[in-house]
């Protein structure tokens, strides 16, 4: 039986969905109050600083250093 190679958009989002998934099962369980107190925004946008960064590194290194 043949298969068609898997699309890269297809893998990331089943990873995202996955993850959402998870995430919004953690947040409703009540051993994980913690959650309550965390403020998204503010995670989101250490989150979103933090992949910005990971990727102008990423980009310089396959520029630069790596031939």
């Amino acid at each position: 039986m043949q298969q068609r190679p898997a699309c890269q958009f297809c893998n990331r989002i089943r990873i995202i969905v996955f993850a959402i998934i998870i995430i919004g099962f953690l947040a409703v369980r009540p051993e994980f109050a913690f959650l309550w107190k965390l403020d998204t925004t503010e995670v989101f946008a250490w989150a979103l600083a933090v992949a910005v960064g990971l990727l102008v590194l990423w980009k310089a290194y396959h520029e630069f250093w790596k031939k």
